[in-house]
């Protein structure tokens, strides 16, 4: 007599073993891919800050750099660097609703709402004495319009701060340096 497939006891064990591997693999994987996601949102913000700074010393022109994107009502949260297109350097030539209207767009970068809460920029509070360089988290408060401007040098006019807010309880802090423009990030 020989054998012509499997019997329904057979097929409903394989179906019930592959039933819990997938319970079990689905979460490990599913809380892998947050993990990612969260821990790539530090080297998006350098990534954009370097090449707005780059773009800025290789055109000669001013860049702006916006914590928060605009068209983000699915609430994904980011960082921009904008070029502009004039000579002007006034970082509100940007517009922040349709900044691509009267600028180049250097870097986009959008982190999913899963992995980051918020991205702020930070400027030091002239009201606070503090003395430090950079100074203290303390001694920020938040930049106007959420921006900071690169010179065509480079250079910016203060040590902003960039603070991103992560979803898994943890805040990166990222220090622009004045006047140089280099991004160092701080742990807190």
């Amino acid at each position: 007599m020989t054998h012509r497939g499997f019997t329904l006891l057979e097929v409903t064990i394989a179906a019930v073993v592959t039933g819990i591997m997938a319970a079990v693999s689905v979460p490990v994987v599913l809380n892998a891919v947050q993990q990612q996601r969260v821990e790539a949102s530090s080297s998006k913000v350098e990534l954009a800050v370097n090449k707005g700074r780059d773009a800025a010393r290789a055109s000669l022109r001013c860049v702006t750099v916006l914590g928060k994107l605009p068209y983000s009502a699915n609430g994904t949260v980011g960082l921009a660097a904008y070029l502009h297109n004039n000579a002007t350097c006034n970082v509100f030539d940007i517009d922040y609703d349709y900044p691509e209207s009267n600028s180049t767009t250097v870097e986009m970068i959008r982190m999913h709402p899963s992995a980051v809460s918020a991205v702020e920029i930070l400027k030091p509070n002239p009201v606070v004495d503090c003395s430090g360089t950079p100074p203290p988290v303390g001694c920020y408060t938040f930049a106007e319009g959420i921006r900071y401007l690169i010179q065509p040098d480079g250079t910016t006019d203060a040590p902003y701060r960039i603070k991103v807010n992560r979803t898994d309880g943890i805040t990166d802090h990222f220090v622009v340096h004045a006047p140089t423009g280099t991004l160092r990030r701080e742990s807190l």
